[in-house]
């Protein structure tokens, strides 16, 4: 099984690709960050602003081209605190799903 494991942070959103063999062991096959810059401009008051929110749902759709060339068979993204944080955080999640079809944990 590959999976694809998205770190969403404040600065940069970081992909990780692997094949989990049967034994529970893995190979990496591939590792990248985008800088997305998430909290420039508005996440002090806890708000991800309009330029921030589409830099971060254009590395979305990236990340998810590159899963699916590498044949992905799940990709799993978590959101640290500036996405959690931010008022317009589940409107983040949100379009996350709608527009690059990822689900943020």
């Amino acid at each position: 099984m590959k999976i694809a494991i998205l770190d969403l942070g404040t600065n940069t959103f970081n992909i990780f690709i692997a094949e989990i063999h049967p034994d529970k062991t893995y190979t990496k096959l591939y590792k990248s960050k985008i800088a997305v810059k998430l909290g420039e401009g508005g996440i002090n008051n806890n708000f991800i602003s309009e330029k921030a929110f589409e830099r971060g749902i254009r590395a979305l759709k990236k990340h998810k081209k590159t899963s699916r060339k590498f044949k992905a068979d799940k990709i799993v993204a978590f959101a640290t605190s500036a996405i959690r944080s931010a008022t317009n955080g589940k409107d983040f999640v949100l379009a996350a799903k709608e527009k690059a079809g990822i689900d943020i944990q």
